[in-house]
């Protein structure tokens, strides 16, 4: 790279690590050089790469993991509060690439420890559930950990579907439920171990949960949904009115 006088030099490899990104050199979620390697690069000292760096740091354009090293930050997918969508239906609607890797799909019987899963599906403590939980994936970088609960008639029905194709959400009305609304609750909270190594991030780092009930028109719930979102890859977005 060729260095002009009318810039200091660490902004000029600023925007060129910015146009690299932008261009799809550095992608979203990749490791950049050492700054070793970057003061090789760029034939300078590391001091200087450390302060180009340090700067898009704190822009939010770049992530540092004690440990790890420094990484493209991922742009948030942003959701609308107001319609009733499916996240996998959201993501391909705006151009994500997704792929689904299955973790679990179980009955669970009823216990103390989940008997508020039970009153949520206005079930008995005699019926089971029947639990889906996968990891969802944005242009191959993981996004969520998807957690699904289903009354046993329903499950039933999915057992026959694959659910690392189908789209859940979806499916309930291709297997003859009518969706008619939904109860929503959006949490802050930090990464368990498990969470953290599935979305391939740090224990305790921040992830959004989010917890939907869904029901038909005659109030029936269909499905009670947990999704467990990295936290800087995500949010809401609504439009409120007087």
């Amino acid at each position: 790279m060729i260095f002009n006088d009318a810039m200091p030099i660490y902004e000029q490899i600023k925007n060129d690590i910015v146009d690299k990104i932008e261009n799809g050199i550095y992608v979203p979620g990749v490791r950049l050089p050492s700054e070793r390697q970057l003061a090789e690069e760029y034939a300078v000292s590391r001091v200087t790469v450390r302060q180009a760096v340090g700067e898009l740091v704190n822009k939010g354009i770049l992530h540092k993991k004690v440990g790890s090293g420094t990484y493209v930050r991922a742009t948030k997918v942003e959701q609308s509060l107001v319609q009733l969508k499916g996240i996998i239906e959201e993501l391909r609607q705006h151009g994500y690439n997704v792929s689904i890797r299955v973790i679990e799909t179980v009955y669970v019987k009823w216990s103390s420890k989940n008997r508020m899963l039970w009153e949520n599906l206005k079930l008995d403590r005699g019926e089971k559930v029947y639990k889906i939980k996968r990891v969802i994936m944005a242009n191959n970088q993981p996004l969520l950990i998807d957690y699904n609960y289903f009354p046993e008639e329903i499950g039933r029905k999915y057992e026959m579907l694959d659910v690392s194709k189908d789209v859940i959400f979806r499916a309930l009305e291709a297997l003859g439920y009518h969706v008619e609304y939904a109860t929503q609750k959006v949490s802050a909270k930090n990464a368990t171990r498990e969470q953290a190594r599935l979305l391939q991030i740090e224990e305790r780092d921040a992830v959004l949960e989010v917890e939907r009930l869904t029901f038909s028109g005659s109030d029936v719930p269909l499905i009670y949904t947990r999704a467990v979102y990295v936290g800087t890859k995500y949010s809401y977005s609504a439009v409120l009115r007087v």
